[in-house]
């Protein structure tokens, strides 16, 4: 598989990303231009609700892929998007179309991020940490633990934007995983690569 890269907004306590399909954080610029800089002509790989989250679509100056099984399939270059409905489709349709020549990120959902940051194929992480200031912090939606196969090369000062306060932070995966594998983020115990949380915690 291709090698690719996860880009997300996280709050810094919960490493939650979203509620009822939105930011709880409502727009940063200075994370929406961080966003655009770094995936711009690149490929953008997303969940069918994230899809649907966005302001305007498909986002200008990028191949945009939505993964889903539900959605009409868009394979043709006279498409606006594409709609693909798995991620090693996607990836496989990323290298015969593009033979490796732009680069892929990762930008949601939940379900997407869980089932991609623990593929040897993830190379880089680009998260911006968002601090639980100026807003309410909600979520239904979370990122995961950040493997320790990868760490942190890069993190920027602390930025203030109005009400909020945020950094970049990017990792490199230093090291492959024996065995690809999910941990649900509440009590860290091993689940399936397609979701969060592990049956126990499901139904508390």
């Amino acid at each position: 598989m291709q090698s690719f890269s996860i880009i997300a907004a996280v709050s810094e306590s919960s490493n939650g990303i979203g509620l009822n399909n939105k930011l709880p954080w409502g727009r940063i610029m200075g994370d929406m231009v961080h966003f655009k800089k770094t995936t711009e002509n690149g490929v953008i790989i997303m969940g069918r609700k994230t899809f649907e989250s966005l302001p305007f679509r498909p986002l200008k100056d990028r191949v945009n892929i939505v993964l889903s099984k539900t959605m009409p399939q868009r394979k043709t270059p006279s498409d606006p998007y594409f709609v693909i409905p798995s991620f090693e489709e996607a990836m496989a349709f990323v290298s015969s179309t593009f033979g490796g020549e732009k680069q892929v990120f990762v930008i949601g959902g939940s379900d997407v991020y869980y089932k991609t940051i623990y593929l040897n194929a993830c190379k880089k992480l680009f998260l911006t940490i968002i601090k639980e200031e100026g807003f309410d912090a909600l979520f239904d939606a979370y990122f995961p633990e950040v493997p320790e196969e990868y760490e942190v090369v890069q993190e920027s000062e602390i930025i203030s934007e109005n009400n909020y306060k945020y950094k970049f932070v990017n990792y490199h995966r230093i090291r492959d995983s024996g065995e690809e594998s999910n941990f649900c983020f509440i009590c860290g115990d091993e689940i399936s690569m397609n979701s969060q949380m592990c049956s126990r915690c499901v139904r508390k």
